[in-house]
């Protein structure tokens, strides 16, 4: 628009309205000149030091050819400028060498990079060019005042060039990362550069349940988040930060993502969990920007990203701008993730170990709005043991890959996953219902999640159980337990169907007169031979042995495998199926499983030695039941006994458990979850009375409070337990 000026304004405004309104002072965007002395005196000390001496070092040594690839151009690009900076910051006395550097190798690189990206919007093109230009940007930003302005128009030219010419509608982290760094060094941080950086918040919190899990799946959330490529996905939260928009490293759901993707992303050998687009082969494998400002967002996501990375070396630095500034210690603390539930996104039920030979069991399920890289794998499981991916899902070998039609069964065909459906039709969406309750107490594991609208007119609610190993049973195991309730509209011949899926090449060895079934896994490495077995206890009308593309980038754990399908039949609409998952390697045998079935009731024995025996059982319809002389009425009932005495005992909504002369156990007049061993548990009560057994039982102590008796005797006393979950202690 023109501006008309009249002759009675003063010339002092005339002036003002004639200047350009985008006037900046360079540097602005991630550093100012009056911190540089602060910087300076920084890289007097480890390892900061290490970090100046490699940029001074690459801003000689690196170099663009013209022969370079075009993906390696920009990676090229995106090096040399963060040496660059860094080395023109740190060594004031060779700056003029570090501009001349930027001019003859930085600028004919860019103009490459421009003139061959021209129109193309393809990943490659769109992506690629960006991580160049967000550091070229930052480079420009610092060196503004030293480049020649030929130079420094080129390379200005180039950078808005690519920013304005990102693919629209994909890859947005990228696209508004890159349009709010050209944005913010041309006009700083204008209405504009906050409505861009609103966009990108809130599409990263889309990607996010609202507890942290990224819902692309673990091997994009590395992808996304962590590695040092595509940096301008994750770093350009950094660059909103220091401008003052203090709204992502104290916001809770992005304080909780951090601590999921450094503890939650990664098997406990550190490989990516197969959910989503996910490939079983990703790691955190290197001390990225990303991990070095993890304690940034929390204590925890600075302790996990040590966890896998390990100590800070010599060796593992980098001499690049954003890993010298974003950086914050000198020593770094660590410590393994803990078992955790994310109610919407899943649980992770884990060993208490920093071995990465510990075991992991898995449940995916996430609803948000964003369905970018999903699976329709709603409530699917992932275990790991041993070092090993015991049960993985289909993966991921890149997109479309390896062809249509298996590209189509892995991303949309349930199938494909550790999961249910009814009557074999597919799932009709990635979207679950989250995750209903869960208790995490000592040796005995419990989460139960709900299928949501995953399923057509049926609900699914699967109970995933992690036994830990301990000083009594020195091999842990899961168990899944899965509840189904289809609609009236179905058939009466209603059938469940369940798949899994281990990491296996090979049919498995099937041990005589049972539903036993040994796989051994497919290792990538050279070790001890490691397998899984799967316990069918409760019967099936059919098990299938069928074979599935299973995706990765790494060839050898990309292959066709084997995999189960097993079919159980409905009883008035309703289904309750039992199964036990056991890993095993030359130290850990499989334990002796026997099968057991009581009127509407099934479930499994496991005989763990030394007097030990383990018993799960499920029934559709609870009612009292007795075995081994245990009277329980629940939906799921767990017991540990060595001989005759009760170590722990579990019920999913259950209203009684007692042995024969009621001095383990409980009677409650509702339904309640409860898990106990010996004086202490933890209980999600709906609001009820609950009498508890126990020999010269005194009282019940809540979450420290002692709760006032309703009643007592000589082995029990009842209280009532208002809603919610508590911690229990029982006083004698």
């Amino acid at each position: 628009m023109r501006v008309q000026f009249s002759k009675t304004i003063p010339l002092f405004l005339v002036v003002l309205l004639t200047l350009p309104s985008f006037a900046v002072q360079h540097p602005h965007m991630i550093i100012k000149k009056t911190e540089y002395p602060a910087l300076l005196q920084r890289a007097k000390h480890w390892p900061w030091s290490v970090m100046k001496n490699k940029a001074i070092d690459d801003a000689r040594d690196l170099e663009y050819s013209a022969e370079l690839s075009y993906g390696s151009a920009c990676d090229l690009v995106h090096e040399l400028a963060g040496a660059l900076a860094l080395a023109y910051i740190l060594d004031p006395e060779n700056r003029g060498d570090y501009v001349d550097k930027v001019e003859t190798h930085l600028t004919p690189a860019m103009t490459r990079i421009q003139t061959e990206k021209g129109t193309r919007t393809s990943h490659g093109y769109s992506v690629r060019p960006a991580h160049a230009a967000f550091m070229m940007y930052l480079l420009l930003d610092i060196m503004h005042d030293a480049l020649s302005k030929d130079s420094l128009y080129s390379m200005e030219q180039s950078c808005d060039f690519i920013a304005a010419h990102h693919r629209p509608g994909s890859w947005e982290l990228s696209k508004y990362s890159i349009a709010g760094m050209k944005e913010l060094y041309h006009h700083g941080a204008t209405p504009h550069f906050e409505t861009i950086k609103d966009e990108y918040k809130t599409y990263l919190q889309n990607l996010t349940s609202d507890d942290g899990v990224f819902t692309t799946g673990p091997g994009y959330a590395v992808s996304r988040l962590y590695m040092d490529g595509r940096m301008q996905k994750k770093i350009f939260l950094d660059i909103c930060e220091y401008q003052g928009y203090h709204e992502f490293y104290s916001n809770p759901v992005f304080i909780d993502l951090h601590e999921w993707l450094f503890g939650y992303a990664v098997t406990p050998f550190n490989r990516t969990y197969t959910f989503g687009d996910s490939p079983p082969s990703k790691s955190l494998d290197h001390w990225s920007v990303a991990a070095l400002r993890a304690g940034r967002f929390s204590d925890r996501a600075k302790a996990y990203a040590g966890h896998f990375l390990g100590p800070l070396t010599d060796e593992k630095l980098e001499g690049r701008l954003m890993h010298y500034l974003m950086c914050d210690h000198e020593t770094q603390t660590s410590f393994p993730p803990l078992s955790r539930i994310f109610e919407n996104g899943g649980a992770w039920l884990l060993e208490d170990s920093a071995s990465n030979q510990a075991m992991a069991g898995v449940l995916w399920n996430v609803n948000t709005v964003e369905k970018s890289h999903k699976h329709f794998d709603v409530n699917a499981i992932h275990i790991a043991a041993y070092g090993e991916h015991m049960l993985r899902n289909a993966g991921y070998s890149g997109y479309g890959r390896p062809d249509s039609t298996t590209w189509k069964w892995i991303q949309r065909t349930a199938e494909s996953s550790n999961t249910v459906m009814i009557n074999r039709e597919n799932h009709r969406s990635w979207q679950g219902g989250g995750i209903l309750e869960g208790l995490l107490h000592k040796d005995l594991q419990y989460i139960s999640a709900h299928s949501g609208d995953a399923l057509d007119s049926a609900e699914h609610v699967r109970n995933f159980f992690f036994f830990k190993p301990n000083q009594d049973v020195k091999n842990g195991y899961f168990v899944i337990v899965d509840e189904i309730v289809a609609s009236d509209r179905h058939k009466p011949d209603v059938t469940v169907n369940i798949s899994w899926h281990p990491n296996a090449s090979t049919s498995p060895v099937v041990i005589q007169g049972k539903m036993e079934y040994h796989w051994k896994i497919k290792e990538c490495d050279l070790g001890d031979s490691v397998g899984v077995s799967i316990f069918l206890a409760t019967l099936p009308a059919d098990v299938s042995l069928k074979e599935g593309y299973l995706g990765s980038y790494d060839e050898c754990s990309r292959y066709m495998g084997k995999y189960m399908f097993n079919t159980f039949l409905c009883n008035d609409h309703r289904a309750s199926v039992v199964t036990v998952m056991t890993p095993f390697d030359v130290d850990h045998e499989v334990p002796k499983m026997n099968r057991i079935h009581l009127n509407e009731t099934s479930g499994a024995c496991i005989v763990q030695g030394k007097g030990i025996k383990d018993y799960i059982v499920s029934t559709s319809v609870p009612e009292n039941t007795t075995l081994d002389n245990i009277t329980f009425n629940g939906r799921v009932v767990n017991w540990r006994k060595n001989e005759e005495n009760v170590i722990h005992y579990f019920t999913r909504k259950g209203t009684l458990f007692a042995d024969s002369q009621k001095v383990h156990g409980f009677a409650s007049k509702r339904p309640v979850s409860m898990s106990m061993k010996g004086n202490t548990g933890q209980i999600i009560s709906p609001g009820t009375r609950v009498k508890f057994y126990g020999k010269k039982i005194k009282g019940i102590i809540l979450n420290d409070d002692k709760l006032a008796l309703a009643d007592s005797g000589e082995n029990f006393v009842q209280v009532y337990i208002d809603p919610g979950k508590y911690d229990i202690r029982l006083v004698h």
